[in-house]
């Protein structure tokens, strides 16, 4: 059966295949662009809550900026 995990997995195998693999900033943004078939302000969306994200793990806090972005 199909689950959450699967989708996640498959959808970071994807992205990898689009480039992100390299994991640098323009080939995310790239990477993130092309699966959502070229669109710049979402992927401009998903590297601010990427950065937010990464903040929280590195920082362990969150701004209140970043807090109305994810949730």
């Amino acid at each position: 059966s199909w689950g959450i995990k699967d989708s996640f997995t498959a959808a970071g195998l994807y992205l990898s295949d689009l480039g992100a693999g390299a994991q640098t900033d323009a080939t995310e943004r790239r990477a993130a662009s092309k699966y959502y078939g070229g669109s710049s302000s979402y992927s401009r969306s998903v590297m601010n809550r990427a950065a937010c994200i990464q903040t929280f793990i590195d920082a362990g806090t969150m701004s209140a900026s970043c807090q109305d972005l994810i949730f």
